[in-house]
Parts: C-alpha cells; sequence; structure tokens
C-alpha cells in the first residue's frame, strides 16, 4: 500500500488493500453519502463493497473511519476532507499528470440486473465516452440537494458536479 499514509498501511489486511481504499473513497465522495445496508441496492454496498461479505465489509468501513478517510453520517458514508485529499493522489494520470474525471456506467451483473460504477478516468488519455454505456458522472438534483446538506452538518466532502457548494445552493434555490 505504498503511497498511502502510515496509519492506513498499518491496517492493512486481505480485505483493506490500494485497490479497496481507493474503491471506498470513490463512492464516498462521488456517490457519498453512500449507505450501507445488506438490503441496499445503492450506494457503498453496490459500488465499493460489492460482493464482501458482510463481516468484511464491517471491518473495511470501521477501519476507513478509524483512519478518518469515511464519516458515517445520518445519511450515510461520505468522504472527509483527508480522504478526499488522498483521493486526489489516487486519481491523477500516470501519463500526463492530469487529474482524472468522473465517468459513470452501468455493469451488467445478469439480463436484467446490474449496478452503477462511478470510474475515474483521464480525459486527455482515455476516451471514456467511446463506450456505449459510459457517461460523464452528474449527481441529480435530489442528490446535489442531500450533498449539500451532509456537507453542511458534518465535515464530510462531496461531489457537486464541479461546481462550489454556493453555487449549488444557488441552482437548486436553497
Amino acid at each position: 500500500m505504498d503511497g498511502l499514509p502510515q496509519d492506513v498501511q498499518d491496517q492493512e489486511s486481505s480485505t483493506f488493500d490500494f485497490n479497496k481504499v481507493r474503491s471506498i473513497l470513490i463512492a464516498g465522495y462521488y456517490r457519498g453519502p453512500a449507505v450501507h445496508k445488506d438490503d441496499s441496492k445503492a450506494g457503498m454496498r453496490a459500488s465499493a463493497l460489492r460482493g464482501d461479505p458482510g463481516n468484511w465489509r464491517k471491518s473495511i468501513l470501521r477501519k476507513a473511519t478509524d483512519t478518518d478517510l469515511l464519516k458515517e453520517t445520518s445519511k450515510g458514508y461520505a468522504t472527509t476532507p483527508r480522504g478526499y485529499d488522498l483521493l486526489e493522489q489516487m486519481t491523477v494520470c500516470d501519463d500526463c499528470g492530469s487529474q482524472q474525471e468522473p465517468y459513470g456506467a452501468v455493469i451488467r451483473t445478469g439480463q436484467y440486473s446490474g449496478y452503477y460504477s462511478v470510474i475515474p478516468q483521464c480525459p486527455h488519455c482515455d476516451d471514456p465516452l467511446s463506450a456505449s454505456n459510459v457517461e460523464k458522472h452528474a449527481r441529480d438534483d435530489d442528490e446535489l440537494e442531500e450533498a449539500v446538506e451532509v456537507m453542511e452538518s458534518h465535515n464530510v466532502v462531496c461531489y457537486l458536479n464541479g461546481k462550489s457548494i454556493d453555487q449549488v445552493k444557488q441552482d437548486l434555490g436553497i
């Protein structure tokens, strides 16, 4: 887990490695506050923790909150300022050094089922929109309103479609 803070490296295990940390930070920032419930079809379980047994999910989320990468709010898990700083370091293009941008795609798991995943990609080196089911990730108005509410009531950082919190509040009239 090179490149991660020492306290995060100290928590390394078979269920808490570099890729899992990156996944939970992406889910917490771009989709958060992400709900973690066994019956949830959205949020943290459907993206970053998909397929992990229940006790692993609890362990991963405990380690992420203990190391101040995620914070549990009344609405779910969201990325802390520390987690956001680490995510920015983890989503820099290896080829050109640009910050990757969020793209979303529905990942099919069956003929009639699937889940939405946010995938950071470099818009300069990759061609993420060339795939038929990929689009630029954006929160809808309800998700933006919920993100603003959580950001104002907790010390967390959420993706606001590239806008400041003041711009979003003005656009939504709140």
